[in-house]
């Protein structure tokens, strides 16, 4: 059980710091790591004798468990990320494998009661869930958090808004152009979408040539005014003197769904309804 006191198998909680990300991942590669990090592991391993462990579940889960518990749900961790990985045919980083582990095996274990603590802090970044080509989030970032937001009671979920975006006629770009091409269009999306959004916002790549923006404390109505804008950025940034455009589905939570998921698949739904005839175009769910 998780310890909701002071201490913590006798460490004082504010004491027990937390061990470094790029050390977890270490520890996470263990057995296939150099012989210099491996006896970096020992070390540490030693100079926290007694609380290695629970230092490593409190930096994935912001949780203190006692040494023996800590162990056992690290080595569980461990087997759930080698699953998702056989999974999804990709390693999904310790962070995502630890929120879904606790979001699916653990449903008593909240690790956060808001979107802001499910995300890693921006010096963790390089290591989490993210797009190798965008530098965004990748869908299984948007997947966990609302899953982790579903699960949760309606009053800890912040209202949000969120859009669904697609790039117009990508297939074709790619078709005409070559994927290269394809690739350096997607980078130019991301690099506005990162710069049009605040910082508690949460944007990544949704498949192929799709982006997921969830617009935190948002109106769906200012949520449509700042996608707009970037479709307009876009539009208005050529590459190799050619233009492109995005088209977008958005909806609210909670004015359009009780569910942070079903408001997932409303903006889908309604970016999917604009299709094939209509490009270059902002949509809000029932508007």
């Amino acid at each position: 059980m998780v310890q909701n006191s002071d201490t913590a198998g006798g460490v004082h909680a504010e004491l027990l710091g937390k061990c470094p990300f790029n050390m977890i991942e270490e520890l996470a590669s263990f057995p296939y790591i150099s012989a210099k990090n491996y006896e970096h592991l020992r070390q540490a391993e030693k100079a926290m004798a007694g609380h290695f462990y629970q230092s490593v579940v409190k930096t994935l889960t912001d949780r203190i468990y006692p040494e023996p518990q800590a162990h056992h749900i690290w080595l569980n961790m461990l087997e759930h990320k080698k699953n998702m990985a056989g999974m999804l045919g990709r390693d999904p980083g310790m962070r995502v494998a630890a929120l879904d582990y606790f979001c699916n095996l653990m449903p008593g274990e909240n690790v956060s009661s808001d979107v802001d603590d499910l995300l890693p802090h921006p010096t963790e970044a390089a290591t989490f869930g993210l797009d190798t080509l965008t530098k965004l989030y990748e869908a299984s970032v948007v997947d966990i958090v609302l899953e982790e937001m579903d699960k949760q009671a309606a009053h800890h979920n912040p209202p949000f808004s969120l859009a669904k975006l697609d790039i117009d006629n990508f297939v074709l770009i790619c078709d005409e152009y070559g994927c290269d091409f394809g690739d350096r269009v997607l980078v130019m999306v991301g690099e506005v979408l990162d710069r049009y959004v605040r910082d508690s916002d949460i944007v990544a790549r949704y498949g192929e040539n799709e982006f997921v923006i969830l617009f935190k404390h948002t109106e769906v109505e200012r949520a449509k005014e700042i996608t707009d804008r970037i479709r307009t950025v876009i539009k208005q940034t050529p590459i190799k003197k050619k233009h492109f455009t995005v088209s977008a589905g958005l909806a609210h939570y909670p004015t359009h769904h009780a569910s942070p998921r079903e408001v997932f698949r409303l903006a889908h739904g309604t970016l999917n309804a604009q299709r094939p005839h209509c490009k270059d175009h902002i949509a809000v769910f029932g508007g």
